[in-house]
Order: C-alpha cells, then sequence, then structure tokens
C-alpha cells in the first residue's frame, strides 16, 4: 500500500473536531468494481467504512479503559511490541496506549464525516496482484481489486474490506507512516493498526497484515 503524499491533514495532538453524522464520501468505479454490479458497489464501502468506524472506536475504547484487560495487553504487546503502559518519551511521556487510541479516534472520526474521500478503482499498473488500496494523498484512495474480491481469507469479506479501510485512513492522516515496513516502529506500521483492531473485535486479521507488522516472527516467504 502506497502513500504519496507527504502532507497529513492531521497530527497526533493535535485536537479531534466532533465528526459529523455519517460518512461521506465520493467514488468512481465505473464497472471496476466486480463482482459487484455499480449500482452496488457504493453500498458495498458504505458498509466497509461503517464496520471500520466501529472497528476503530472498539480499539480506542478498549484502550482508554483505566485498566486494560489482559486480552487488551497481549494483543497490543504482540502488534506493537511494547507493554500498552510503556511511556513515550516524543509523547509527552503518555502511556502508548493513549497515542494509540488517539489515532484509533482520529480514524473513526475522519471515517464518520470528518473529511471526504475520493475512492476510486484505479491501481497502479505495477501494484502487485494482492494488493488491496493504495493512499495516494489525504483525499485520495485507490481500491484495488482484491478489495471487492477477497480470496482464501479465514476473516469474512465484509470485515476484511472493513479492516482496508481502516488501514488507508491511518495513512491518510498519519505521514509518518510512510516508511518500508522492513524497517518502521510498529507504532507506526499501519498493518499493525488494522490487525490489532480486527483482533481485538473477535475477527481474524489479514494474514498479510501480520506477517508485515512483525518480519521477525512470519518473514515473507
Amino acid at each position: 500500500m502506497s502513500y504519496l503524499h507527504q502532507t497529513p491533514l492531521a497530527t497526533l495532538g493535535e485536537p479531534v473536531p466532533a465528526a459529523p453524522q455519517g460518512p461521506v464520501f465520493d467514488l468512481n468505479c465505473a464497472g471496476a468494481c466486480a463482482p459487484f454490479t455499480d449500482a452496488q458497489c457504493r453500498g458495498v464501502l458504505q458498509r466497509a467504512i461503517l464496520d471500520a468506524i466501529a472497528l476503530a472506536n472498539n480499539a480506542a475504547q478498549k484502550l482508554e479503559a483505566s485498566a486494560p484487560d489482559a486480552e487488551t495487553v497481549r494483543l497490543f504487546r504482540f502488534f506493537f511490541g511494547h507493554p500498552p503502559s510503556t511511556n513515550i518519551p516524543w509523547a509527552d511521556n503518555t502511556e502508548s496506549r493513549v497515542s494509540v487510541a488517539k489515532r484509533f479516534r482520529a480514524a473513526a472520526n475522519e471515517l464518520n464525516g470528518g473529511r471526504r474521500t475520493q475512492y476510486s478503482c484505479v491501481c497502479a499498473p505495477t501494484a502487485p496482484a494482492g494488493r488491496r488500496g493504495e493512499t495516494r494523498g489525504p483525499l485520495d484512495v485507490r481500491l484495488c481489486p482484491a478489495f471487492w474480491r477477497p480470496a482464501g481469507l479465514r476473516v469474512s469479506d465484509r470485515f476484511f474490506r472493513a479492516g482496508v479501510v481502516l488501514h488507508e485512513m491511518i495513512h491518510q492522516l498519519f505521514g509518518e507512516f510512510l516508511h518500508d515496513v522492513s524497517t518502521v516502529s510498529m507504532r507506526v506500521n499501519a498493518h499493525c493498526y488494522e490487525a490489532f483492531a480486527m483482533r481485538l473485535a473477535g475477527h481474524a486479521a489479514d494474514p498479510s497484515d501480520v506477517r508485515r507488522c512483525r518480519p521477525d516472527l512470519f518473514p515473507a516467504a
């Protein structure tokens, strides 16, 4: 998943405004969202956005608890590489879970009408066959054929798409999520955020996200 715009619209630490009522987005696919018809594509994407909002809010709520439950702590350690109570020096020594929760809240608010994303179905010709989406700017997201027609995954198609939408919004929002996943910290890796939110909500995570979040444990074949 690529990100070609270097300046995020929002940065961590800024106040997050209240979101308007419901997602606002544009979709231009013109016959490129098979197996769905053009008349069905918008509804499928809207369902994915609503589910992505729920995933992000669920993750934020569990991280904001005064004492996160054992499963939240376990998953946080796995996907972010340290306990959620770890103080982060570059974030005013707040606990890591606080900054991660803020990112999830920001993603939910932006998906819920904070911005009007332009979704389209034109991925780069050189994109790998399994690529799910590409964020090309803070308002520009390309949904690849694998988004509409996932195959061979344990997660349901519905929540697979929700995870992709959440992943791309993390890219849209935060400029530090730009580096190659083999070198980037897990705290700024959108694959880790997507997989964590999915598992925390009781869904299987996309194996590709788990591998690209934890290449130390699951190297590429």
